[in-house]
């Protein structure tokens, strides 16, 4: 902008002196947002399509020949009278086999089953058909006859340690043949005496070997008791002794025994199915009994459904025809299932083929063991009914499903069909089956967000699929679909609506989906701003049942029991869908539930503004001022909306008052002036859905701040010398500063005033000789000729080379307010504020010295006084007592008492002993000790309590030293020699040795002296200080030395040695480390021009390798333990030898 005014308006103020012209600049910013977050719509929290499932492996050498069922419960028409080796059948399993002709010429080898074409063709893939592993079950009686039942079982283990089926809801397969057969499934834990009939009818014997084998012994090919070593002759002598013999990876034609032969198979074959080494006979499990002709009530899909020769058979695990045994199956069985044992039971020679067996559950849990609860609040099970939770699509039902309007068999990412292998997609819904909810109970399935909450405030509603294909549904009916948003069962929104039923019952068409369900938080935001005024009135206590807030239909409410768990859509932590029962008596049904989301995402626009003026007034005054605002809406890219309006100004002006001062003084005057003020309108409580704006009396964040400082510094020298001793290096500072600022529960204000006075100076050189001129003499005859010159015409400087000290002073006066309400209210005038005054003197001094030119050190010293009367720092009399003798007062004033100090010193030596030859010593120490009127010791003697204060101190001092030697410089180097040939083969040696010891007390009543504060005394003396011990004392050393050799530009060979020692000695243990590296050589090739006849392939060639052997040892034992435990690193702890090309 035009600054010709402004200049015209400086040159007539008498006596301001102008350095240039002016200029003021005005720029701004305006910047919109017109978010379109989401093209589709939605966001979808789960559309169902993943299932929670466990597939079982169906090759034949994960299962074992199975134990003979000890308990026939529930089987006693199906298995025979004491199953034994009288009944039991011959029981071949495979799952890859010779393909035959009805002549028994060989077609090929089964490779496995393409799901859609031979298991079901509901099942939908995209892309090429992955073949599937399918286990092959031949059963054959033998002699049996007569119509008389035989069995035969094999096992699987799930888990040698137990598997979790708590969450699982389940075991579904499909099967082909059998029809005569019936299956007997038992899960959980089984007896591992696996049961083998020989050629001759026997149940036991002796192996080859000598090794008995049979019933009551833990069968095994190696048995390590023994000290056997699984190998190639144990394999041909297998677990029983068998008459076959089988060879490794063999595919055999259906039925042959030699399938299951443990002899020469090629694989460890044990009845240990858990690895514990021995024979467990215990069972406890939960038994299915599946009958394979069609007529079993868990057959979910025929054979016509299917559309080829397998049937879908799911078992509900927790369902009425479960049977607990050798009793009830307690939810702590569920969580350690291990084992799966099948037995077929018939009295015909049959084929069962078994495809896709899965143990299913859904990600969705259910609410307690059973899913069934009283009320709609909380999570007490009811005492009768029961729920069932899983995936609900064509595949399940069949036609009886159709999805929802618009909802299709499609991929979420249509290229992962373009894979080598086909992907497997099927659309799914949720299905909740119960039976026997009470009335006034309700069914409920949850899921949890475990790693972080969601945020809903982007969207405006909930939106999913519901139907009800069976149950006492209808709009006039009192039974619902409810939906649940929160925190836990007892803190959450919630949303219940009737459904119409289906125009056929357990058929679902389309159309029956409709109308959708649509969940408006506007609706909810009402009911919690009415729950909060209602806190806010009438706080609930412990124990009070939970505050419940309907709206007016009763569709939508609120329930809260704990204030800090309440439902949140900003942090939604869980969500719920289950069926609510008002009903006079039980009721059973089902719920099919379909992609659940969010929609109606927030579009609206959002503005942020930003302006700024920059006023330069010549350079007499500089101000600058700032407005800037962002609007709630506004929002970046992959961004959320903060919900929130920031405003904030700002200005600052600084004037410099030394521009009306003669330029001859030489004096720098600034004045700064600063004042900030923020502000805040949120739409919401912070990480809260509660709606700002609609409740009243709550306070508006914001914050205020103004600051005002003055500075004085001599920026030339004075040319009166006793004035410049005084002013030049002089400066100082004062500042005054008041603030406030405001939360929605809080409220604090703050002034306070610092001033800092500094004085600083660059000394001029005083020196005197080194050596006196009667002793110059003397010190030329002892001294080496290279030397006499260097140290008799030294000259030592007395002076130090720059010196400086400061003290600031500082004072705050402080003060805040709480509030337990988000709004104000009359009440708050009795809130006491909580005051946090300070008043502290803090003072620093730095010297710095160069005797030598080889030698320097530094000094610098800091420490903090506290200024407070010692009834403003702490309530205790008698510890009040205690600061009042630590304060020290000089000439009339109080100096307060110190709470800090740091000291800090170096000193380097680098001496120049010779050209081919130089060295460094440097020595650094750290002192550091903090105290307050908290730190307090209290002990009893002589039957009084004495108190001390306490303080931290941590104390370190470093040395270190090195020496380097330089061939190409040492005397007769030069020239070509054989003597100068050879120091050009060498590279620099160098030598150094570091070592340090530090140490560390915490809260000791301990005074240290100077000498120890600057780093003197052996660690024995540093350990103990006025009786008490160092907390911690690490003493450290080390030496290393590197050198080498270097052929021309062409070979070079590195080569160093590294030794160290830590001790560590604490109040708990003390250790000690020592390490050692050697040899640690490397050799290089340097970098060379490849052959012509390779350089299209390589252009140069280089090559490094070494070789490093680092051995450590090691000793920790307790402070009062009499000898050490050592440990020791492997004598090759790391080494190198990579070759770089």
């Amino acid at each position: 902008l035009p600054s010709e005014g402004l200049d015209r308006l400086l040159e007539r103020v008498p006596g301001l002196r102008l350095g240039g012209p002016s200029s003021i600049t005005l720029d701004g910013e305006l910047a919109v947002s017109l978010p379109n977050p989401n093209t589709r719509g939605d966001a979808f929290l789960d559309d169902f399509d993943a299932a929670d499932r466990r597939s079982l492996s169906l090759f034949a050498y994960d299962w074992a020949r199975g134990s003979a069922p000890t308990f026939r419960d529930g089987v006693e028409s199906v298995l025979p009278p004491g199953p034994d080796a009288t009944n039991a059948a011959d029981l071949v399993w495979q799952h890859t086999w010779v393909v035959e002709t009805p002549q028994g010429d060989s077609l090929g080898v089964f490779e496995g089953f393409l799901p859609r074409v031979d298991i079901d063709q509901k099942i939908q893939f995209a892309g090429s058909q992955v073949r599937e592993t399918g286990l092959l079950l031949s059963f054959d009686p033998g002699v049996l006859g007569g119509g008389r039942r035989a069995w035969r079982s094999i096992t699987t283990t799930l888990s040698a340690t137990g598997l979790d089926l708590s969450k699982s809801e389940f075991l579904e397969f499909y099967a082909a043949g059998g029809e005569s057969l019936t299956l007997v499934i038992d899960l959980g834990t089984v007896s591992e005496d696996a049961v083998f009939v020989d050629a001759e009818g026997r149940t036991s014997g002796v192996k080859s070997t000598g090794v008995p084998w049979g019933l009551g012994l833990l069968d095994q090919e190696a048995d390590p008791l023994r000290g056997e070593v699984w190998s190639t002759a144990l394999d041909e002598v297998g677990v029983w002794g068998e008459d076959c013999l089988a060879e490794p990876a063999a595919i055999y034609r259906i039925g042959d025994p030699r399938a299951n032969c443990t002899r020469g198979n090629g694989r460890r074959d044990s009845e240990d199915l858990d690895g514990d080494g021995a024979l467990d006979r215990r069972e406890r499990y939960l038994r299915f009994v599946v009958e394979l002709d069609g007529r079993s009530p868990y057959l979910a899909r025929t054979r016509d459904e299917t559309g080829t020769e397998f049937r879908l058979y799911r078992i509900p695990i927790r369902g009425t025809g479960a049977i607990g045994v050798p009793g009830p199956f307690t939810e702590a069985d569920f969580r350690t299932v291990k084992h799966m044992r099948l037995t077929l039971a018939g009295s015909r020679r049959e084929r069962l083929t078994l495809a896709r067996m899965r143990i299913v559950g859904s990600r969705w849990v259910k609410r307690a063991d059973s899913g069934v609860l009283t009320g709609i609040v909380g999570d007490t099970a009811a005492l009768f009914g029961r729920m069932e939770v899983g995936p609900v699509s064509r595949l399940t039902e069949g036609a009886a499903y159709q999805p929802p309007p618009g909802v299709l068999e499609e991929l979420d990412d249509p290229s992962s069909a373009l894979g080598p292998q086909g992907v497997e997609f099927n659309e799914k819904g949720l299905k909740l089956s119960y039976v026997d909810v009470p009335g006034g109970g309700r069914a409920e399935v949850f899921s949890r967000f475990p790693q972080r909450p969601r945020d809903f405030l982007a969207y405006r509603e909930l939106r999913l699929w519901a139907v009800a294909p069976e149950g006492e549904w209808g709009p006039d009916q009192r039974l619902f679909l409810f939906v649940k948003v929160g925190e836990d069962a007892e803190n959450f929104y919630l949303y219940r609506t009737p459904l119409p039923g289906t125009a056929v019952p357990g058929q679902v068409q389309s159309a029956d989906w409709l109308p959708e369900v649509r969940v408006d938080f506007g609706e909810w935001f009402d009911l919690r701003q009415r729950a909060e005024e209602a806190l806010i009135a009438h706080p609930r206590g412990p124990g009070d049942p939970p505050l419940a807030i309907w709206g007016s239909d009763s569709t939508y409410a609120v329930v809260l029991k704990d204030r800090a768990r309440a439902p949140n859509l900003a942090a939604v932590r869980e969500m719920s869908i289950g069926v609510w029962n008002e009903l006079d008596g039980p009721t059973s049904g089902e719920l099919w539930v379909n992609e659940l989301r969010l929609g109606s995402a927030l579009t609206d626009g959002g503005v942020a503004t930003h302006v700024a003026l920059d006023v330069q007034a010549s350079d007499v005054m500089r101000t600058r001022v700032r407005f800037s605002s962002r609007g709630g809406q506004f929002r970046q890219l992959e961004q959320r909306p903060t919900f929130q309006t920031d405003r904030a100004f700002d200005v600052s002006s600084r004037v410099r008052l030394d521009r009306f001062a003669p330029a001859d003084w030489g004096v720098e005057i600034p004045l700064q002036v600063t004042h900030s003020r923020t502000g805040a309108t949120p739409d919401f409580l912070e990480r809260s859905d509660v709606r700002v704006d609609r409740l009243d009396g709550v306070r508006e964040p914001g914050s205020t701040r103004t600051r005002v400082d003055v500075a004085f510094r001599k920026a030339t020298p004075t040319s009166n010398p006793w004035v410049g001793l005084i002013l030049d290096g002089l400066e100082a500072r004062a500042g005054y500063f008041r603030a406030h600022s405001t939360t929605i529960t809080s409220r604090a204000e703050s002034e306070g005033f610092d001033a800092r006075l500094g004085y600083g100076r660059i000394l001029a050189r005083r020196d005197v000789a080194l050596v006196p001129d009667f002793l110059e003499p003397v010190v030329r005859w002892l001294l080496p000729a290279g030397l006499e010159d260097r140290v008799a015409g030294s000259r030592l400087r007395w002076s130090p080379e720059r010196v400086s000290v400061a003290t600031t002073y500082g004072r705050v006066r402080a003060q805040a307010l709480r509030f337990d309400r988000i709004v104000e209210l009359p009440g708050d005038t009795a809130v006491r504020p909580v005051r946090t005054p300070r008043e502290n003197l803090q003072s620093a001094a730095e010297v710095v010295l160069r005797p030598l030119a080889s030698l320097s050190g530094r000094v610098n010293l800091t420490t903090v006084r506290d200024l407070l009367p010692p009834p403003r720092v702490v309530t205790d009399p008698d510890v009040q007592d205690l600061v009042r003798d630590e304060v020290v007062r000089a000439v009339g004033l109080d100096f307060g008492w110190e709470t800090s100090r740091v000291l800090r010193t170096n000193l380097d030596w680098e001496p120049d002993l010779a050209g081919w030859l130089r060295g460094a010593v440097s020595v650094r120490t750290f002192y550091t000790s903090n105290r307050n009127a908290t730190f307090v010791e209290r002990r009893v003697e002589d039957g009084d309590t004495v108190l001390a204060l306490e303080r931290d101190v941590d104390a370190r001092r470093d040395w270190s030293g090195r020496l380097t030697v330089l061939p190409q410089a040492l005397p007769g180097a030069g020239g070509d020699t054989p003597w100068a040939r050879f120091t050009r083969l060498l590279r620099p040696l160098s030598l150094r040795w570091q070592g340090g010891l530090s140490t560390r007390f915490n809260r000791d009543a301990v005074d240290p002296d100077l000498g120890y504060q600057f780093g003197f005394g052996a660690p024995g003396r540093r350990r103990v200080i006025e009786g008490d011990t160092a907390a911690t004392l690490t003493d450290r050393d080390a030496f290393s030395a590197s050198g080498g050799v270097a052929l021309g530009n062409v070979l070079s060979l590195d080569m160093g040695y590294r030794s160290a020692s830590s001790l560590t000695l604490d109040t708990r243990s003390d250790r000690t480390v020592e390490e050692r590296t050697w040899p640690d050589v490397t050799a290089r090739l340097a970098e060379a021009r490849a052959p012509a006849a390779a350089r299209r392939v390589l252009e140069r060639v280089g090559l490094s390798a070494g070789v490093r052997r680092t051995r450590s040892r090691s000793a920790v034992w307790a402070s009062n333990a009499a000898s050490p435990k050592r440990s020791r690193c492997p004598s090759r702890c790391a080494s190198r030898g990579p070759a770089a090309w």
